[in-house]
């Protein structure tokens, strides 16, 4: 069972996410307490144990709001990057999250300050793709 309250963190609403667990061949193996020392021949080393795997997957995590914006060289008025406009977070102003000032024509999807990181992403790209941007 997660250690945090219901509704502070994004909830897990995947099928059989929880009762996945309890299969046989699954393992729950605490990081934070026996973190990882190597990846070995036959899998992974923690402090506590060598885990025999067949395939590792790396989540080496991401930037969920401006990382996919920032690979892409996307211009606005006057030729000013996005990426210029909100390095270090100094005008990273957003109207509701799918669009932000200087980049007309330009709607994001969950985009930054959208309230998607404090609800069911389902329900947030379902809101944004049917916003009636006329009123702008």
């Amino acid at each position: 069972m997660p250690t945090y309250f219901y509704g502070t963190k994004r909830p897990i609403i995947d099928t059989d996410y929880y009762e996945t667990y309890n299969l046989e061949n699954v393992s729950l193996v605490d990081i934070k307490a026996t973190p990882i020392e190597e990846i070995t021949a036959n899998g992974i080393k923690t402090t506590d144990a060598e885990y025999h795997l067949d395939v590792i997957v790396f989540a080496t995590g991401f930037d969920a709001m401006t990382g996919p914006l920032f690979n892409i060289d996307i211009r606005g008025k006057n030729n000013v990057s996005l990426k210029d406009k909100w390095e270090n977070g100094a005008d990273l102003k957003t109207f509701l999250g799918p669009s932000t000032s200087g980049f007309p024509n330009m709607f994001m999807i969950t985009g930054p300050q959208s309230p998607s990181v404090l609800s069911n992403m389902m329900v947030s790209i379902e809101q944004h793709v049917e916003m009636d941007f006329r009123l702008y």
